[in-house]
């Protein structure tokens, strides 16, 4: 028979995933080079959209981290500053061809490779993806700014040669968070630890209008989406 459908439930779930994925979304925005609210379009837009083409009942998609280091690895390679507009007029272009290569995996059915490819290998990239973003991302927690931080082993280096120059107030709040986090999972595994988090930085940073500490925050968010462009192939 047709499976029951727990409509409060349902929006229930739906909302605390949209809370956490959406600033997930917007970090690995950060990652590919791309302001922060591009993650916040692609976190509904793209999710919106396979969502109505799929007939699937359960499915998990959304931003990948191993897709976003590689992604913002390679534009940086290229010569890419993040968050420029050079970098913004070439991510359509950039987009499309992953669509042709991923349609072009689907049509040659080149997903049974990867049985092919032994557990140890896809653990190592998967641990090494990881990793590199976890090191990309400190001078983000802590409140400092190195050039290539995902890049080894010069950029890592970088990293935390920087650690002593850490903004204390940012520094405190991701120690808070971890801590949190790690509460969460210890005293109140069922509660959304990431969501708990979040709110309670969120209002932490408010109260003590930490961004005037030097605290980097999103800020202001335009209202609306950015319209749609077809890619262009750059001159020169």
């Amino acid at each position: 028979g047709r499976a029951k459908i727990h409509w409060s439930r349902d929006i229930f779930a739906g909302i605390v995933v949209a809370l956490v994925s959406i600033p997930i979304s917007m970090g690995y925005a950060e990652i590919v080079g791309v302001p922060a609210v591009y993650g916040l379009y692609a976190s509904i837009v793209a999710t919106l959209v396979f969502a109505l083409v799929t007939g699937a009942r359960h499915l998990v998609f959304g931003m990948d981290s191993a897709t976003s280091a590689v992604a913002g690895t390679v534009l940086v390679s290229l010569g890419f500053v993040a968050e420029s507009e050079q970098i913004l007029a070439v991510m359509p272009l950039f987009t499309f061809f992953i669509a042709v290569f991923l349609l072009l995996f689907w049509l040659f059915k080149a997903g049974r490779l990867v049985r092919y490819v032994p557990s140890p290998v896809m653990h190592g990239f998967v641990a090494g993806i990881s990793l590199a973003v976890c090191i990309a991302q400190i001078p983000t927690l802590i409140g400092t700014s190195v050039e290539h931080a995902s890049s080894f082993p010069f950029g890592t280096i970088a990293v935390f040669a920087s650690i002593p120059q850490a903004n204390p107030y940012s520094a405190a709040i991701a120690a808070g968070t971890f801590a949190m986090l790690i509460l969460c999972k210890k005293f109140a595994p069922k509660a959304p630890g990431s969501l708990v988090a979040l709110v309670l930085a969120t209002i932490a940073c408010a109260l003590g209008a930490l961004d005037s500490h030097g605290v980097d925050i999103l800020g202001t968010v335009d209202a609306g989406f950015p319209l749609p462009v077809l890619p262009s192939m750059p001159q020169g």
